[in-house]
């Protein structure tokens, strides 16, 4: 399982669709409406799931992973518990995508005070975590750049 964090508008959501460009065959959990769907219908191997609260994020992972997609990738996993604060509920989500055997990528809010919800949580999850700037792309000991335009994200090879 792999985390991306950084504050809006770094860039989080175009890495994770790019990824599952990349990758193909794929699925993308919303927690923030629709307004990516346009991006990916018809041109890319995605499917696009919309979902407007934790239980139905819970369902959306099961049906996600029942398809055996090659990545499950949810923009942002914490989103309901910055709202509601219900840890059970966000480790009930981990807790799923811990058994998918495909890849998982994750993309976290930050708050106001430069901080990830639900942080130790994150890190505890995640194999790899990843702090997006708008310009870089930092993690694993190591700090690429990173270019976003209309065709995708170019960079860190």
């Amino acid at each position: 399982m792999v985390s991306l964090f950084g504050p809006s508008g770094t860039g989080k959501t175009s890495i994770a669709l790019q990824v599952i460009r990349d990758l193909g065959r794929g699925v993308f959990i919303s927690t923030t409406g629709e307004s990516y769907k346009s991006r990916v219908k018809g041109e890319w191997d995605v499917l696009f799931m919309d979902v407007r609260g934790s239980y139905e994020l819970v369902e959306a992972i099961v049906e996600a992973m029942s398809l055996q997609p090659k990545i499950i990738a949810i923009d942002t996993i914490n989103r309901f518990y910055s709202i509601d604060r219900k840890y059970r509920d966000l480790l009930i989500q981990l807790n799923l995508l811990v058994t998918f055997r495909g890849k998982v990528l994750l993309t976290w809010d930050m708050a106001s005070n430069n901080k990830v919800y639900g942080h130790k949580i994150m890190r505890f999850y995640s194999q790899s975590v990843f702090r997006a700037t708008g310009k870089y792309l930092i993690g694993d000991g190591e700090r690429c750049k990173i270019n976003i335009d209309s065709a995708g994200v170019r960079g860190c090879s």
